[in-house]
């Protein structure tokens, strides 16, 4: 069911971009900026009955931003009298047999894309399973995961088959700016659905305003045995996903946990 109001054009997974209204500024109508940035401008090429206060039946609009979705609102009244599906276009036309009294526009954000997943690590029935979580810069964890030796600013964390989760975080490092210095993490530490028997490990964040885009992943790895420096080449990637962010964007990544072996 279509729920479009003028104070809420846009739904589900919408945001909004822009909103117009068709008022009278000065001595002139035109299109007036009501919610969201002013980053859309107009063309209006006819007007209902020739008399601009009706509103305009004809526009060409361009935004300094693709669009997702255009609600038209024309001729009174509170449901939209059209919702155009785009496909991320920055330019279009609305044509109208009523007046319009307001143009709104509508982006649908990205979703998280999750890398596949590669096939778990086998172990030998009753092994203890040690693991370890990392949070770090890039689409990819480092090969071998030596994020100390990269470079790279993280969050860790440790944990095995029989003891649950046994360090959280093991190590958080946010010092330098476009590594983890401009993500904040939600409790600064790791989420797991059950500390002492984990099958999922969660991390939830929220990038700073105006911070660039780029790439963080959340990767998970088979230890040796408990966790040593001197064996890190001997870790074994279990599974890792991606997402690219900017700035104001606070979404989370979710794993699973490896668990030891019931053949």
């Amino acid at each position: 069911m279509d729920e479009r109001t003028p104070d809420s054009p846009c739904q589900g997974q919408e945001e909004l971009l822009a909103k117009y209204n068709w008022e009278q500024s000065g001595d002139e109508y035109q299109f007036v900026s009501d919610q969201g940035d002013d980053v859309v401008t107009f063309d209006v090429g006819a007007v209902d009955d020739g008399n601009p206060a009706e509103g305009p039946v004809e526009v060409d609009w361009t935004a300094e931003e693709p669009v997702d979705v255009v609600v038209v609102q024309a001729g009174g009244g509170s449901d939209p009298e059209q919702v155009i599906q785009l496909d991320s276009a920055t330019e279009g036309t609305v044509t109208t047999e009523r007046g319009i009294s307001f143009l709104a526009f509508c982006v649908v954000p990205p979703t998280p894309t999750e890398t596949p997943t590669p096939t778990p690590t086998e172990t030998p029935q009753g092994e203890t399973v040690y693991w370890q979580v990392d949070f770090g810069p890039g689409a990819t964890p480092p090969d071998p995961p030596d994020y100390a030796g990269d470079g790279r600013d993280l969050m860790a964390a440790l944990g095995n088959s029989d003891d649950g989760v046994t360090n959280n975080p093991s190590l958080l490092r946010q010092d330098d700016p476009g590594e983890l210095g401009d993500v904040t993490i939600v409790g600064r530490s790791f989420s797991f659905d059950d500390e002492n028997a984990p099958t999922e490990v969660t991390v939830e964040y929220e990038v700073d305003e105006g911070a660039p885009e780029r790439d963080l992943h959340l990767a998970v790895f088979v230890l040796p045995g408990p966790y040593d420096y001197s064996e890190v080449d001997q870790q074994e990637l279990y599974a890792s996903t991606s997402v690219t962010v900017e700035g104001g964007d606070r979404t989370e990544l979710t794993l699973s946990i490896p668990q030891e072996s019931t053949e």
